[in-house]
């Protein structure tokens, strides 16, 4: 920071104008291969209206800024005094800053100072350097004094706080790192003001005593033109000034639930409530329409669609949903209604063979025990043996279906095949159990004759 500030408050303006110079160049290059391209005839009148207004605005600044009134004689400087300066930001605004003289160096006519309102870490004065304890030097973060040409320091100028009017810039300090933000006043009541904070991006209420008013010198040649010239002033001094804030309460219906922050943002780049967009407000005044679209669709297919005025989403979707659970529930009615025959033939073909080979067992048992009592007591003993075994698993399977059906009672077709199963296994165990009873009784009777024939 030790370099000597040699901007003047027309920098900015000559790096604007020879941009837009070399832009009106190109424009007329382009015209000459389609002069009858109005857009580009539209650019080039406003390039053209810009330059006219700019060149004026840098004759009028530099008259202004050579003026001898404006600064004070070297010798009247002294140190440890408040003096202003101006001051040219990162952003390239030119801005009229207080400062206290640290230092004058008569041999290159220039001044080293120290800000009393720094707005950037660069610009707050470093503790240490102070009390000549600072080790780092020209590498410290914190600012160990600003060099300045002496004919760039002027009188020390602190505007009332109390003429503060709305719209106006200034500074706000904050009290946890020091540095002064900078802000908008909004409202002001009587010992606090509402302001907009650039760096938090909101609205704060801050006491009267942590503002102080700036004096912005780009704005004050800039303002002379007038409000027909909002958009050339405002590409002149480009995006480094606070945002003017102005409340819009026409809220549309669908900001309700933003709070109107795009109408806001909107007033906030300048849009003027029920114009057009652009430059000449003669844009589209109302917001695009947003149609959605249907899925697996073309886009030349929805344009006909909606040509032809039959573009439904929701019916079309209602539909094809329709389709499929018909489709679907057609397929499951097929399958179920086959699988149900199947089962039936298979069932009742399967329950004649076992009916006649039980009828057959029967008479072989009934002639083997007719045959020899002794020998067919045996068997009826052995027999009754793999009865309890089978009656043990019939009675299990049987258990087994009827848990079966309960847990699948919601789905009829799978709950149907297993009635089917559960009729045929309780089928099945009532004939083992009948043979079960036939063979008790054979051997009683057996059992009987036996004792009889003792006597």
């Amino acid at each position: 920071m030790d370099s000597v500030v040699e901007n003047t408050p027309t920098d900015s303006m000559n790096i604007s104008v020879s941009d837009f110079t070399q832009h009106l160049s190109l424009i007329e290059q382009q015209l000459e291969f389609d002069p009858d391209n109005q857009t580009l005839i539209s650019v080039k009148n406003d390039i053209l209206k810009f330059l006219e207004l700019a060149n004026s605005n840098i004759t009028g600044a530099i008259t202004d800024v050579m003026t001898p009134s404006q600064s004070i004689e070297h010798t009247e400087i002294v140190v440890g005094e408040k003096y202003s300066i101006q001051y040219t930001n990162y952003t390239g605004e030119i801005t009229t800053r207080n400062c206290i003289i640290m230092e004058i160096d008569s041999t290159s006519n220039s001044a080293v100072v120290l800000f009393t309102h720094p707005t950037e870490q660069s610009m707050l004065p470093c503790q240490y350097f102070l009390e000549g304890n600072c080790k780092f030097e020209e590498e410290c973060k914190h600012s160990h004094g600003y060099k300045v040409d002496l004919s760039l320091i002027d009188s020390y100028e602190e505007i009332d706080i109390s003429q503060a009017q709305e719209d106006a810039a200034c500074l706000v300090y904050d009290s946890n790192d020091g540095i002064w933000n900078n802000g908008i006043i909004i409202k002001k009541f009587d010992t606090k003001c509402e302001v907009w904070v650039d760096r938090l991006n909101r609205k704060e209420q801050v006491p009267i005593n942590d503002l102080f008013l700036l004096k912005t010198r780009t704005n004050e040649f800039l303002q002379s033109s007038g409000e027909d010239s909002e958009f050339e002033c405002r590409t002149i001094s480009g995006s480094s000034s606070p945002p003017v804030i102005k409340e819009f309460n026409g809220e549309v219906s669908w900001e309700r639930h933003t709070r109107g922050i795009g109408s806001k943002l909107m007033s906030r780049m300048g849009y003027i409530p029920g114009s057009g967009l652009g430059v000449e407000g003669n844009g589209i005044k109302d917001p695009v329409e947003i149609v959605v679209l249907p899925k697996r669709r073309s886009l030349d297919q929805c344009m006909e669609s909606k040509l032809k005025g039959t573009i439904k989403k929701e019916k079309i979707i209602h539909k094809y949903k329709r389709s499929i659970t018909k489709k679907e529930f057609k397929n499951k009615s097929a399958d179920s209604v086959n699988l149900d025959v199947f089962d039936f033939l298979n069932d009742s073909i399967h329950l004649q063979q076992l009916v006649h080979s039980e009828n057959e067992r029967k008479e072989n048992n009934l002639h083997n025990y007719t045959r020899n009592d002794k020998k067919g007591l045996d068997v009826s003993h052995s027999r009754r043996l793999q009865l309890d075994r089978q009656l043990r698993d019939a009675r299990t399977e049987v258990e087994k279906l009827k848990l079966s059906l309960y847990r699948n009672r919601k789905d009829s077709v799978i709950a149907k095949q297993i009635e089917i199963k559960l009729k045929k296994g309780e089928r099945d165990l009532s004939l083992l159990e009948q043979e079960e009873s036939n063979i008790n009784f054979k051997i009683s009777s057996q059992k009987k004759r036996a004792n009889m024939a003792v006597f």
